[in-house]
């Protein structure tokens, strides 16, 4: 499913409701749709390039997205029961790690901004 832009309450459904995000990106800054998605459980495929493995860490399933090969692999990999509990679980867990480590990278910014 390919979307334009979507309000955060129908975004917030859309990934309770996903049976996984596909990111195969080739280019990313920092990675928020998987960690979107993972706040939620929702399994997620991802590139193995740019940041994402910084921020995922073990809470996704990687691939090379120049691969079409892998991709179908990955894909289906996403079906299998045990590496799709794996990830619903560990999914939340990595985006509240990532969340308590920016919160408190934003209060020492603030810090030194109102300090000096």
């Amino acid at each position: 499913m390919f979307l334009d832009y979507v309000e955060n309450d129908e975004l917030e459904v859309l990934f309770k409701t996903a049976r996984g995000l596909l990111y195969p990106s080739l280019n990313e800054g920092f990675g928020y749709p998987p960690l979107q998605a993972m706040k939620y459980g929702t399994p997620v495929m991802a590139s193995a390039f740019s940041s994402v493995p910084e921020v995922c860490g073990d809470a996704v399933v990687y691939t090379n997205p120049y691969s079409i090969a892998e991709l179908k692999n990955r894909i289906l990999m996403l079906e299998n029961e045990k590496v799709r509990e794996t990830l619903i679980q560990k999914g939340p867990a990595r985006f509240e790690l990532i969340q308590t480590k920016q919160d408190a990278m934003l209060q020492d910014l603030l810090r030194l901004i109102f300090e000096n």
